[in-house]
Protein backbone atom coordinates (compact mmCIF):
# COMPACT_ATOMS: atom_id res chain seq x y z
CA UNK A 1 0.00 0.00 0.00
CA UNK A 2 2.88 2.37 0.81
CA UNK A 3 4.44 1.78 -2.59
CA UNK A 4 1.09 2.12 -4.33
CA UNK A 5 0.44 5.47 -2.64
CA UNK A 6 3.95 6.70 -3.42
CA UNK A 7 3.73 5.65 -7.07
CA UNK A 8 0.21 7.07 -7.38
CA UNK A 9 1.52 10.40 -6.09
CA UNK A 10 4.36 10.44 -8.65
CA UNK A 11 2.17 9.38 -11.58
CA UNK A 12 -0.63 11.71 -10.48
CA UNK A 13 1.76 14.69 -10.53
CA UNK A 14 3.05 13.63 -13.97
CA UNK A 15 -0.52 13.40 -15.30
CA UNK A 16 -1.34 16.80 -13.77
CA UNK A 17 1.79 18.30 -15.35
CA UNK A 18 0.98 16.78 -18.76
CA UNK A 19 -2.53 18.25 -18.64
CA UNK A 20 -1.63 21.75 -17.42
CA UNK A 21 1.79 22.53 -18.95
CA UNK A 22 2.49 23.43 -22.58
CA UNK A 23 4.49 20.83 -24.52
CA UNK A 24 7.88 22.57 -24.10
CA UNK A 25 7.38 23.05 -20.37
CA UNK A 26 6.27 19.45 -19.91
CA UNK A 27 9.45 18.37 -21.70
CA UNK A 28 11.54 20.42 -19.25
CA UNK A 29 9.57 19.02 -16.29
CA UNK A 30 10.08 15.45 -17.54
CA UNK A 31 13.80 16.14 -17.90
CA UNK A 32 13.91 17.39 -14.30
CA UNK A 33 12.19 14.21 -13.07
CA UNK A 34 14.72 12.02 -14.92
CA UNK A 35 17.60 14.15 -13.60
CA UNK A 36 16.24 13.74 -10.06
CA UNK A 37 16.35 9.96 -10.46
CA UNK A 38 19.97 10.16 -11.63
CA UNK A 39 21.01 12.51 -8.79
CA UNK A 40 19.30 10.15 -6.32
CA UNK A 41 21.53 7.21 -7.28
CA UNK A 42 24.53 8.22 -5.13
CA UNK A 43 22.57 8.76 -1.88
CA UNK A 44 20.68 5.54 -2.58
CA UNK A 45 23.87 3.54 -3.15
CA UNK A 46 26.05 5.00 -0.39
CA UNK A 47 23.51 5.78 2.34
CA UNK A 48 19.95 4.53 2.00
CA UNK A 49 20.45 0.95 0.78
CA UNK A 50 23.42 0.18 3.11
CA UNK A 51 21.46 1.72 5.98
CA UNK A 52 18.57 -0.65 5.28
CA UNK A 53 20.84 -3.66 4.70
CA UNK A 54 22.79 -3.19 7.95
CA UNK A 55 19.83 -2.30 10.19
CA UNK A 56 17.33 -4.90 11.34
CA UNK A 57 15.37 -2.41 13.47
CA UNK A 58 15.63 0.98 15.20
CA UNK A 59 18.04 -0.37 17.81
CA UNK A 60 20.62 -1.42 15.21
CA UNK A 61 20.09 1.83 13.28
CA UNK A 62 20.46 4.20 16.25
CA UNK A 63 24.26 4.11 16.66
CA UNK A 64 24.83 5.10 13.03
CA UNK A 65 21.94 7.46 12.25
CA UNK A 66 23.94 10.69 12.58
CA UNK A 67 26.81 9.27 10.55
CA UNK A 68 24.45 8.28 7.75
CA UNK A 69 22.80 11.69 7.92
CA UNK A 70 26.20 13.39 7.66
CA UNK A 71 27.17 11.28 4.61
CA UNK A 72 23.73 12.00 3.15
CA UNK A 73 24.33 15.76 3.61
CA UNK A 74 27.64 15.51 1.72
CA UNK A 75 25.98 13.84 -1.26
CA UNK A 76 23.13 16.34 -1.12
CA UNK A 77 25.52 19.30 -1.20
CA UNK A 78 27.43 17.78 -4.14
CA UNK A 79 24.14 17.16 -5.97
CA UNK A 80 23.01 20.75 -5.38
CA UNK A 81 26.37 22.03 -6.63
CA UNK A 82 25.96 20.02 -9.85
CA UNK A 83 22.40 21.26 -10.25
CA UNK A 84 23.46 24.89 -9.90
CA UNK A 85 26.31 24.35 -12.38
CA UNK A 86 24.06 22.62 -14.93
CA UNK A 87 21.33 25.24 -14.52
CA UNK A 88 23.66 28.16 -15.18
CA UNK A 89 25.44 26.27 -17.97
CA UNK A 90 22.04 25.89 -19.70
CA UNK A 91 20.39 29.04 -18.34
CA UNK A 92 19.66 30.48 -21.78
CA UNK A 93 17.57 27.39 -22.56
CA UNK A 94 15.78 26.73 -19.28
CA UNK A 95 15.46 29.95 -17.25
CA UNK A 96 12.35 31.04 -19.18
CA UNK A 97 10.65 27.80 -18.11
CA UNK A 98 11.83 27.19 -14.55
CA UNK A 99 13.64 29.06 -11.75
CA UNK A 100 16.58 27.67 -9.78
CA UNK A 101 15.16 28.09 -6.24
CA UNK A 102 12.10 25.84 -6.76
CA UNK A 103 14.44 23.16 -8.15
CA UNK A 104 16.68 23.39 -5.07
CA UNK A 105 13.67 23.32 -2.71
CA UNK A 106 12.31 20.28 -4.57
CA UNK A 107 15.60 18.35 -4.45
CA UNK A 108 16.17 18.97 -0.73
CA UNK A 109 12.59 18.13 0.28
CA UNK A 110 12.51 14.98 -1.90
CA UNK A 111 15.85 13.65 -0.65
CA UNK A 112 14.93 14.14 3.02
CA UNK A 113 11.59 12.49 2.34
CA UNK A 114 13.44 9.47 0.92
CA UNK A 115 15.85 9.36 3.89
CA UNK A 116 13.05 9.44 6.46
CA UNK A 117 10.97 6.91 4.55
CA UNK A 118 13.83 4.40 4.76
CA UNK A 119 13.99 4.95 8.52
CA UNK A 120 10.27 4.16 8.72
CA UNK A 121 10.84 0.96 6.74
CA UNK A 122 13.66 -0.08 9.07
CA UNK A 123 11.40 0.57 12.05
CA UNK A 124 8.70 -1.62 10.45
CA UNK A 125 6.28 1.32 10.62
CA UNK A 126 4.37 0.54 7.45
CA UNK A 127 0.91 1.43 8.79
CA UNK A 128 2.17 4.80 9.98
CA UNK A 129 3.83 5.38 6.61
CA UNK A 130 0.45 5.04 4.91
CA UNK A 131 -0.85 7.93 7.02
CA UNK A 132 2.27 10.03 6.26
CA UNK A 133 1.89 9.35 2.53
CA UNK A 134 -1.71 10.56 2.71
CA UNK A 135 -0.56 13.72 4.55
CA UNK A 136 2.02 14.29 1.79
CA UNK A 137 -0.57 13.90 -0.98
CA UNK A 138 -3.15 16.15 0.71
CA UNK A 139 -0.62 18.92 1.44
CA UNK A 140 0.67 18.82 -2.14
CA UNK A 141 -2.87 18.85 -3.55
CA UNK A 142 -3.84 21.84 -1.38
CA UNK A 143 -0.68 23.72 -2.44
CA UNK A 144 -1.19 22.97 -6.13
CA UNK A 145 -4.85 24.00 -5.92
CA UNK A 146 -3.82 27.25 -4.27
CA UNK A 147 -1.28 28.00 -7.03
CA UNK A 148 -3.78 27.01 -9.72
CA UNK A 149 -6.38 29.44 -8.38
CA UNK A 150 -3.82 32.18 -7.68
CA UNK A 151 -2.16 32.06 -11.12
CA UNK A 152 -5.15 30.76 -13.12
CA UNK A 153 -3.04 27.77 -14.15
CA UNK A 154 0.18 26.02 -13.24
CA UNK A 155 3.78 26.40 -14.39
CA UNK A 156 6.82 24.27 -13.53
CA UNK A 157 7.77 26.44 -10.55
CA UNK A 158 4.26 26.03 -9.09
CA UNK A 159 4.36 22.26 -9.52
CA UNK A 160 7.83 21.91 -7.98
CA UNK A 161 6.94 24.09 -4.98
CA UNK A 162 3.58 22.35 -4.56
CA UNK A 163 5.03 18.85 -4.41
CA UNK A 164 7.91 20.10 -2.27
CA UNK A 165 5.36 21.29 0.28
CA UNK A 166 3.97 17.74 0.27
CA UNK A 167 7.42 16.25 0.88
CA UNK A 168 8.12 18.83 3.58
CA UNK A 169 4.84 18.06 5.40
CA UNK A 170 5.71 14.33 5.28
CA UNK A 171 9.14 15.03 6.78
CA UNK A 172 7.84 17.37 9.50
CA UNK A 173 5.16 14.91 10.62
CA UNK A 174 7.68 12.04 10.74
CA UNK A 175 10.21 14.09 12.73
CA UNK A 176 7.44 15.23 15.11
CA UNK A 177 6.06 11.72 15.64
CA UNK A 178 9.27 9.69 15.92
CA UNK A 179 12.05 10.46 18.37
CA UNK A 180 15.08 8.88 16.70
CA UNK A 181 17.51 11.80 16.48
CA UNK A 182 18.41 12.12 20.20
CA UNK A 183 20.91 9.30 20.03
CA UNK A 184 24.71 8.81 19.92
CA UNK A 185 26.61 8.32 16.70
CA UNK A 186 29.65 6.53 15.38
CA UNK A 187 32.50 7.90 13.29
CA UNK A 188 31.21 9.01 9.82
CA UNK A 189 34.45 7.84 8.18
CA UNK A 190 34.08 4.32 9.55
CA UNK A 191 30.41 4.33 8.64
CA UNK A 192 31.18 5.41 5.08
CA UNK A 193 33.72 2.56 4.77
CA UNK A 194 31.05 0.09 5.86
CA UNK A 195 28.52 1.56 3.47
CA UNK A 196 31.05 1.53 0.65
CA UNK A 197 31.90 -2.11 1.34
Amino acid sequence: INQALSSLFTFGILILASRTLPVNEFGIYSLLVVAMVIFSLAPQAFVLMPMMSMSKDFNTLKPQIYSNLFIFFIFLIVSLGLVVFLYYFNSSLVEKYVSLMPIIFWIISFQFHEFLKRILYIGDMHKETIFYEIVKAVCALVSLTFFFILNEGLNIDDILVGISVGYLCFSLVVIYKIDFFKIPTINPTNNFRKNYA
